[in-house]
């Protein structure tokens, strides 16, 4: 609960009225600092569908093979660059699969990793985290 000031006593209504003053301007300042961060997550989560994994390494700024790497240390796809089941059932990760017709082996079929919106959005979360922690080694 709030309790008021005591009005009566003119330096505690003036110092209650600097703290709320300062606590605004905190919150104001807080609110700009994430707005970046809160725009690309709004544009992350519009996209439809969901793209490769190239496209996913593009936004974030990474190279397609450093950012396979960085998905299998962190448990989202396997050795062979295929999501794990949990990462497609979390939406963060979608599967594309073709089939074709190979002429000495019959029918094989090419499984793609694509990576949703919300994917893209944790992705981008992540790879940040790891870009701060080796600017302070």
């Amino acid at each position: 609960a709030y309790a008021l000031p005591d009005f009566t006593d003119p330096a505690k209504a003036a110092r209650a009225w600097a703290d709320e003053v300062e606590s605004k301007r905190q919150a104001q300042a807080q609110l700009e600092q994430a707005r970046p961060a809160v725009e690309f997550a709004n544009q992350v989560e519009a996209l439809p569908g969901a793209i490769s994994v190239a496209e996913a390494a593009k936004i974030i700024g990474a190279g397609q093979n450093r950012l396979f790497q960085f998905m299998r240390r962190h448990g989202w796809v396997t050795r062979r660059n295929e999501p794990y089941q949990r990462k497609i059932e979390t939406g963060y990760l979608d599967v594309k699969i073709q089939r074709y017709d190979h002429p000495d082996y019959g029918l094989k079929e090419t499984i793609t990793t694509r990576v949703t919106g919300k994917g893209l959005r944790k992705l981008q979360e992540l790879w940040a985290e790891q870009q701060s922690m080796e600017l302070y080694q």
